[in-house]
């Protein structure tokens, strides 16, 4: 048995439902219970095959997905190609409201060619389709147990992953038992594998280490990753572009003035959030993209990078001569992230003419909250291997996570680009332009470069996590 502390809960684990990779959220879980089609490997971004055999195109226009031979789910039903279009189907249907919609977005039409041949026709070429699916659409439940279950699906789902579901009880345990039928053979490895929702970093750090759990989310907090280490424990760490940001609702006042979300990101003293926060182990993200990863552009800096009060302030004061009072939000917090924001808000009133509430939430509430506009400010994070699809779903204007709500012609085009370019080097110049709109309009405040920590007792072994989830199937414990 290996007991793994996660750090929230699900909002249900359908297809339907389920947050989209990133290596947190729900896809470790997700990826033990449903399995994926294909993941990115984590150390090359090369597209591996999983439970889809292949997936090629001639054009990146029409795709033909196929489905290896012999994958049935836990319920018998066969995991085959009108399996996957069914899924892909509920996920596409905004009735849904699936957060993984975006999957979707250039998908025109889907065709069962054989039984183990899905061909997906976009609305143009899209070489970096894979890399969508991979994302957004990896998960596939049994369609016989969704039509049959209804909504006590995501209570009890059907998978044809490496576990199945022995008993959930939410915002507390999550408890899976070794799959018999799994397509690999000699796989899992394991017998049981739990999940245990800690919320709280220090308490989930201290159970990691006392040794009730043999693996944890160590989040982006760079502490408990040394702290770890110093320890004993191993510490697998993924660096990824983004990072923790304060997202801005740029359709309303007072965030709909881009001098304003300009003075908020100047305002603020990053470096003294990493030194608190983080015990100065983390950084301050100067660029979008960390050195190192795709896209790197040292020339083009984010407007926190470097603190300016006295420009901040002069904007403060301006907008209250403007508007006849100050400054006027509120942040709208997960309470992983209270301690952060809740610096940045004392930060603030610091100032004058600026008058910073703040609204603490559980983690499962924030994307509704997001989805339907109902924030000024509020925590979030854009994480990303590759920049697309991340990137695009985020910042264009017809984006589905695009919670910002922000609309640039010249943005538009530049990740249109990227997007349909399968040259290197076009692709570089087009995320080169978008880089330099993002810094422009600032439509958040990146807080801290977000590192994947997963803190690991020595005995385990085999632990990879592409933004998939962690492939299970190939964890084992070393006695």
């Amino acid at each position: 048995r290996l007991t793994f502390l996660t750090f929230e809960d699900s909002n249900g684990f359908d297809p339907v439902l389920l947050r989209a990779g990133a290596r947190a959220g729900d896809s470790n879980q997700a990826s033990a219970i449903f399995d994926v089609l294909l993941y990115p490997d984590p150390e090359t971004l090369e597209m591996k095959m999983q439970t889809a055999e292949s997936f090629t195109s001639k054009d990146h226009v029409t795709w033909d997905l196929k489905i290896r031979d012999g994958v049935t789910f836990t319920d018998g039903t066969p995991y085959d190609a009108e399996a996957v279009k069914f899924n892909w189907e509920r996920i596409g249907d905004p009735a849904n409201g699936s957060p993984a919609i975006g999957g979707m977005a250039p998908v025109k039409t889907l065709e069962v060619v054989d039984p183990l041949t899905l061909r997906i026709v976009l609305d143009g070429p899209y070489p970096q389709f894979p890399s969508l699916v991979a994302r957004y659409l990896a998960y596939v439940g049994s369609p016989t147990a969704i039509k049959k279950l209804g909504d006590e699906f995501a209570q009890t789902p059907v998978g044809a992953g490496p576990y199945m579901v022995e008993s959930w009880v939410r915002s507390s345990e999550l408890r899976l038992v070794k799959n018999p039928n799994y397509w690999q053979k000699g796989r899992p490895y394991l017998d049981e594998l739990v999940f245990q929702q800690v919320t709280d970093d220090e308490q989930r750090f201290n159970t990691f280490v006392s040794g009730a759990a043999q693996a944890a989310f160590g989040g982006p907090n760079t502490v408990y990753a040394k702290r770890a280490k110093d320890q004993g424990a191993k510490v697998l760490t993924y660096t990824l572009g983004g990072g923790i940001t304060m997202l801005f609702d740029t359709t309303k006042p007072p965030f709909d003035d881009v001098k304003v979300r300009q003075a908020v990101a100047k305002a603020l003293d990053l470096n003294n959030v990493n030194e608190v926060i983080s015990q100065g182990t983390n950084s301050v993200p100067q660029t979008l993209f960390a050195p190192g990863t795709p896209f790197y552009d040292e020339g083009i800096t984010l407007p926190a990078a470097k603190q300016d009060r006295d420009a901040a302030q002069a904007v403060f004061d301006d907008y209250a001569r403007r508007t006849g009072g100050p400054l006027k939000f509120k942040m709208t917090v997960t309470t992983a992230m209270a301690s952060t924001f809740e610096l940045l808000q004392g930060q603030l009133k610091g100032y004058k003419n600026v008058d910073v509430g703040f609204e603490l939430i559980q983690p499962a509430a924030l994307v509704p909250k997001l989805q339907n506009g109902e924030y000024d400010a509020a925590t979030y994070a854009l994480y990303a291997d590759d920049i697309e699809p991340t990137m695009y779903e985020y910042y264009h204007s017809k984006g589905k996570l695009n919670f910002t709500g922000i609309s640039d012609p010249e943005l538009d085009a530049a990740l249109e680009a990227g997007r349909a370019a399968d040259d290197m080097a076009a692709r570089t110049e087009a995320y080169r332009t978008a880089q330099k709109r993002i810094a422009e309009l600032a439509p958040e405040v990146y807080i801290q470069r977000y590192n994947f920590n997963y803190l690991l007792a020595d005995s385990v072994q085999g632990f990879s996590v592409p933004n998939t989830g962690t492939r299970w199937n190939d964890v084992w414990i070393s006695k």
